[in-house]
């Protein structure tokens, strides 16, 4: 194996790692705090001394996510007992034969990795999958396929590496990990919703005793929350699973440029396993739906690694729906007695400073950790930015990377806002004007409208010294500082 071979899989390799940290770091972000707030403000008394008697503020939301963590932890211990018991124990399993554990020898000493190869399943499984349990990496090969070594040993050899480098950039653990925060988010968002759902069935029985007029009168109350409810959390399922998809088929990009370097392109080993999309529609819902890229873009981007990162972009629509939303459930807990709807902003502002006399501890946490909540996911947002410039980086490609990430950012901060039962409320109190809502109410628009422009700088300044300026933490940080400094001085400007 060629040395300068071996250290360009090692780049590739590095890369995937960090951006499986940067969104596994984000996505464990979103998932534990956006569902477990919803939690919180479902069951705020039961949550108040639930798990650490602290008492008010916050403590709800703190003890809420402190079951989330506990949750998601012991589901991940039983996903790793249930993944240990569908492989053969340590030098129990059956046989290969010498090719293809030769095969695995020869590759996971490039990859400076140590694995084990081990058959699985009956004839009519065709798979070859990696899977890691502590320290044990683990390839398994469908017996199916076993017969492929002999037949067609430069294509096997190729899907072998390819699985290698899986394991090699931890991916079946990251996988793991994501699943548990998915499983434990839902739950909770479950949770949440049930208990929407009982506060109507609980104003429709309350409401028949009186007859149809009054149980239309409290469905006219209940159908914005009922409806903002049903909005949020499908539109956070909906982003988190376009998230995952995503980021699934760019790390196949990776580990097909890894591969290749380390055996050689296979591009018949993709045509052999693409399925054919013939109408226009289908190509679009598999280039969003599927975990593996079409085999045709596959092939291209073993020779333009561009062609990866079109699968790139659900990420920053993310990023955007989760920093509208903290931004969003910080407004409401400032002026959760002084809806925006039914005051005037001299009324919301003296609001304010008799909450700060007050309670100013209470207050200042509050929107210091709001704060700290949107630096931290812009921290990994522009970091798996410059992380894309520097492996895709072409000067004639930042005007367009300018153009798109501002306007993924905020259709996703647009789907977030949609689904704001205050946003809607004020629009409905002035009958659904969008002009008339502005020129009442400019404080909150102005706070999103700073955000993104703060972020549409700070991605200038990333682009514009080629990610030179991020490679430091201390560059990095001070970017992703921007957009949420740009919302605070807007909002001191309305409100101080």
């Amino acid at each position: 194996m060629n040395h300068l071979a071996e250290i360009a899989a090692s780049d590739i390799i590095s890369a995937m790692r960090l951006e499986s940290r940067l969104r596994t770091g984000l996505l464990t972000l979103i998932i534990a705090i956006i569902p477990s707030s919803w939690l919180a403000s479902a069951f705020p008394e039961q949550l108040s001394d639930l798990v650490l008697p602290l008492g008010p503020p916050l403590t709800h939301v703190i003890n809420s996510l402190l079951i989330f963590a506990a949750l998601c932890s012991a589901l991940l211990i039983t996903r790793i007992e249930l993944d240990r018991r569908g492989v053969w124990p340590p030098g129990k399993a059956p046989s290969l034969g010498t090719t293809i554990p030769q095969m695995v020898d020869q590759l996971t000493k490039s990859l400076s990795i140590k694995a084990e190869v081990q058959p699985y399943g009956g004839p009519a499984e065709g798979e070859i999958e990696s899977v890691i349990l502590g320290r044990r990496n683990i390839v398994r090969v469908a017996t199916s396929r076993l017969r492929e070594s002999k037949s067609n040993p430069e294509a096997f050899r190729y899907i072998l590496a390819h699985e290698l480098v899986h394991l090699a950039a931890g991916d079946p653990a990251t996988d793991r990990r994501i699943i548990c925060a998915y499983s434990t988010g839902a739950l909770f968002m479950l949770l949440g919703f049930c208990s929407v759902l009982w506060r109507v069935g609980s104003v429709i029985s309350t409401s028949a005793a009186f007859g149809s007029d009054a149980i239309f009168a409290g469905l006219k109350v209940i159908w914005l929350p009922l409806l903002t409810n049903t909005a949020s959390m499908g539109a956070l399922a909906a982003l988190l699973y376009l998230e995952t998809r995503s980021a699934m088929r760019l790390r196949e990009f990776h580990a097909d440029a890894a591969a290749a370097i380390l055996t050689a392109p296979q591009p018949t080993v993709f045509s052999a396993r693409d399925t054919a999309r013939a109408g226009w529609v289908s190509r679009i819902a598999d280039s969003l739906l599927s975990n593996h890229p079409e085999g045709g873009m596959r092939r291209l981007a073993l020779s333009d690694r561009s062609a990866a990162f079109r699968a790139d972009r659900s990420y920053f629509l993310l990023q955007g729906f989760f920093a509208a939303t903290i931004t969003e459930i910080l407004l409401q807990m400032l002026f959760v007695d002084a809806s925006p709807g039914v005051s005037t902003l001299a009324e919301r502002r003296a609001y304010l400073y008799e909450s700060l006399n007050t309670f100013p501890h209470a207050i200042l946490l509050v929107i210091g950790l709001t704060a700290l909540l949107g630096t931290v996911s812009q921290i990994l947002v522009f970091r798996r930015l410059r992380a894309t410039i520097v492996a895709d980086g072409g000067a004639h490609k930042l005007s367009g990377l300018v153009l798109r990430v501002p306007v993924f950012i905020a259709t996703g901060a647009a789907i977030a806002l949609a689904c704001s039962q205050t946003l809607l409320w004020e629009l409905s109190e002035h009958a659904w004007r969008p002009i008339s809502w502005l020129q009442s109410d400019p404080d909150r628009a102005a706070v999103y409208g700073a955000s993104l422009l703060g972020t549409i700088i700070a991605i200038i300044a990333i682009l514009a010294d080629n990610g030179r300026l991020s490679l430091t933490r201390t560059g990095t940080v001070l970017l992703s500082v921007l957009p949420v400094l740009c919302s605070l001085a807007v909002g001191y400007g309305f409100y101080g």
